[in-house]
């Protein structure tokens, strides 16, 4: 492997005076153990470096609390997305989402004048977060991520990814079906509350098959959502 390994970027930024502008990321792999981030802006540059085995971490939390402590926020990568949320009262309901990097990663979803945010080391772990704030009131955003039978599973975890799980021909078996990105949304999207998913999955795992025709879901116990 040759050095320096560039990378380069361009994201938003939040300024102090609430106005958003373009930033340019720039990391660099110097040496095996050298690495070196920069964010810079029209007016302004940060820089930070770190070595040894976690040289990549210490580079970019320095980063980050640099621009944290002059008052600005970092959105690596944000996105905005619109999708289907059903409400208390089982009416469906158009969300809008945002997820972005820094530090962490964060979520934030707005819904009926109502506005959640979570964080966490990935994208599916700041969405358990988030979840945590919205079901107890009876909400269920509709996507595979927050889907009963689907689960993310070793490096799906990285892409934001899970799989459906599912039930193979005779003799039934538990196993790994489609792979959907977590915002993802489709008419198979069974509401559930992460309690429910994960209850779902040991019982997936324990080869308990739970449904007619191994569809793994009671339409009574986990009603269609109409619009």
């Amino acid at each position: 492997m040759e050095y320096p390994i560039v990378t380069e970027s361009v994201h938003e930024i939040l300024h102090p005076d609430q106005t958003i502008s373009e930033a340019q990321y720039v990391f660099r792999h110097v040496s095996p153990e050298l690495c070196q981030a920069t964010i810079s802006t029209a007016e302004h540059q940060w820089h930070s470096q770190g070595t040894g085995p976690k040289g990549v971490d210490i580079a970019c939390s320095n980063l980050f609390e640099q621009l944290e402590a002059d008052g600005y926020q970092f959105f690596g990568g944000r996105q905005h997305l619109e999708i289907p949320m059903a409400t208390p009262g089982q009416t469906r309901k158009a969300a809008q989402v945002s997820h972005w990097w820094a530090q962490q990663y964060s979520l934030q979803i707005a819904c009926e004048a109502q506005t959640w945010q979570g964080s966490g080391d990935d994208l599916l772990a700041a969405l358990k977060d988030i979840r945590q704030k919205f079901e107890p009131a009876g909400y269920r955003l509709l996507c595979y991520g927050t889907s009963l039978n689907c689960s993310a599973s070793g490096m799906s975890y990285d892409s934001g990814q899970v799989y459906q799980l599912e039930w193979g021909p005779p003799p039934r078996k538990a196993r790994k079906g489609e792979l959907h990105h977590a915002f993802e949304t489709g008419a198979d999207v069974i509401p559930a509350t992460d309690d429910e998913q994960h209850r779902f999955k040991e019982r997936w795992h324990a080869g308990v098959q739970l449904g007619r025709d191994g569809m793994a879901y009671d339409l009574e116990e986990y009603p269609v959502v109409t619009d």
